[in-house]
């Protein structure tokens, strides 16, 4: 299990700091004037610019990291995309392999085939049928007789 002591650790920090900022501003309350150049406040409790200010703060702060996160979701989907799209291409190349390799084993499992049909011809060839007779080939070698085929008689 993780421990997730920089969470914790953030979560205190901030609520120390949020009691700092309000045990400020709860001191600091007599009323102040304010001058944006053309827009003037008058008569504002401090205690109201110190908080305005500080939830202002933590506003600015959210919204950057709202962005930040935001853009690291679009990373991730994009990464994700890629990942998917590599791994897709992988498949596919281990697919054409593998059809390949299916491709070969199937040529070399006919030429096996074919070479069975052969040796079972041949082995066919040189024995007789059962219940035929054998006839005696002569030893000469001007006359080629098949011994398995059986004498015609003229």
């Amino acid at each position: 299990m993780k421990k997730q002591s920089g969470n914790g650790i953030g979560i205190i920090l901030g609520i120390i700091l949020l009691i700092v900022i309000v045990l400020f501003a709860l001191i600091n309350s007599q009323p102040v004037n304010i001058s944006f150049g053309f827009f003037k406040l008058q008569a504002i409790p401090l205690v109201m610019i110190i908080l305005g200010s500080a939830f202002l703060g933590a506003a600015i702060l959210f919204l950057a990291n709202f962005k930040a996160a935001r853009d690291k979701n679009r990373q991730i989907k994009q990464l994700t995309q890629e990942n998917e799209t590599i791994a897709e291409e992988v498949r596919q190349e281990q697919a054409a392999e593998n059809a390949e390799k299916l491709e070969e084993a199937q040529k070399r499992i006919d030429e096996l085939a074919e070479e069975l049909k052969k040796v079972k011809t041949n082995q066919i060839l040189t024995q007789a049928p059962s219940g035929a007779p054998r006839r005696e080939i002569p030893k000469t070698d001007e006359t080629k007789i098949d011994p398995f085929v059986p004498d015609k008689k003229e």
